[in-house]
């Protein structure tokens, strides 16, 4: 299972910009993926953590 959750509360989610802020953390989880990273923060181009995300260890897949 992979879950990742995070608020559009701040800021940077005002007006146009909150769709590139959105694809941009989204670009951020998927690199540490990659990576084989399992958890994580979500965090803002502000700095603020906004929210994570984690994906299980299942050995099935």
């Amino acid at each position: 299972m992979f879950e990742i959750s995070f608020t559009t509360s701040g800021d940077i989610f005002i007006g146009q910009d909150k769709y590139y802020e959105a694809a941009r953390m989204l670009r951020r989880v998927a690199d540490n993926l990659e990576a084989f990273v399992s958890d994580g923060p979500v965090i803002d181009i502000n700095g603020n953590r906004v929210g994570s995300w984690y994906i299980d260890h299942d050995e099935k897949g």
